[in-house]
């Protein structure tokens, strides 16, 4: 009689399971995504930079400006660089989505109205964060959270969570856009195999 050790018989187990409902609707949603649009936000501090502008603090103002340029530019840089699962868009944090006719409409004060007319419109936004692990040793992790703006009424919710320990740079957008786009390719992939009996 062969013995395993019990990591191997649970990992067993667990492979052979049926997806739950909750890990379906993560599979559903990702292959939602591979077909839609997903609309990454940017940082938007406009009103607060004019607002230290008019109170005379310049100095202040163009730091804040510096910052976030910085900010966008390397979330800018991780999606083009690492991302390719979907089609996609930036939108400034205070762009207005509107939602007429099953169409979005992003609205800005640069460029006017876009109109996007996909049925899978998505919305991705981040969240940065210290936590401390089992040793009290502080370490960032970097939250993006995926939204359907163009979901249907009385359908299952979609979206998504995925939370990185961050490696380098606080938040590191790199790292967070290349485990963006493993965990969807990861997901579609197990989607295949459920639908296939796999």
């Amino acid at each position: 009689m062969h013995r395993f050790p019990f990591f191997i018989l649970i990992f067993l187990f667990l492979s052979s399971c049926k997806p739950s409902l909750y890990e379906i609707r993560k599979l559903e949603t990702s292959q939602e995504i591979k077909n839609g649009i997903l609309l990454i936000q940017l940082k938007d501090e406009r009103e607060n930079i004019e607002l230290l502008e008019k109170y005379g603090r310049e100095k202040k103002a163009a730091r804040l400006e510096k910052e976030t340029e910085k900010y966008n530019f390397k979330i800018k840089s991780a999606f083009k660089e690492y991302y390719n699962y979907s089609d996609y868009h930036f939108i400034l944090q205070k762009e207005w989505i509107d939602s007429i006719n099953g169409k979005i409409r992003i609205v800005n004060a640069n460029e006017g109205v876009q109109e996007l007319d996909n049925e899978n419109i998505f919305y991705a936004y981040f969240s940065s964060q210290k936590e401390y692990g089992d040793d009290d040793r502080e370490f960032d992790t970097t939250t993006i959270r995926i939204k359907s703006l163009s979901q249907l009424m009385n359908s299952f919710k979609r979206e998504l969570e995925l939370t990185t320990h961050d490696v380098g740079g606080y938040p590191n957008f790199n790292h967070l856009a290349k485990f963006t786009e493993k965990k969807l390719i990861d997901w579609n992939r197990k989607r295949g195999k459920s639908l296939n009996g796999g």
